[in-house]
């Protein structure tokens, strides 16, 4: 599959704390900052991005519990430190149950 073809089937899949979280930031309603869902960096598709920022948030679901799936996070991370952005982590429970928490967390490194 095709980066593009998997950003597209990625937002076809989205969790319903992906939906959540999308909803509270898309169409600049969050600080009036532009925010991209499924967005390609090299070889990796990143949950949502911020250009102007070069903030990355990911979503995590219980697959990033696995240790294969935590080196394999560990690697990526490190890979788009090195490029100069910054990934923010949240697991699905903390976004449906505080979205204001994890959006305050947002705003924290948005103002930094």
């Amino acid at each position: 599959m095709n980066p593009k073809e998997f950003r597209k089937h990625m937002r076809q899949l989205q969790t319903p704390a992906e939906k959540s979280l999308w909803y509270a930031l898309r169409a600049k309603r969050f600080q009036n900052h532009k925010f991209r869902r499924q967005h390609t960096i090299g070889p990796y598709t990143v949950d949502i991005f911020s250009p102007k920022s070069k903030l990355i948030i990911e979503v995590d679901g219980e697959i990033h519990n696995d240790i294969s799936q935590e080196q394999y996070d560990a690697a990526r991370d490190l890979y788009l430190k090195q490029l100069g952005y910054h990934t923010l982590r949240f697991e699905n429970n903390e976004i449906l149950e505080c979205l204001e928490c994890v959006l305050t967390a947002i705003e924290q490194h948005l103002s930094d």
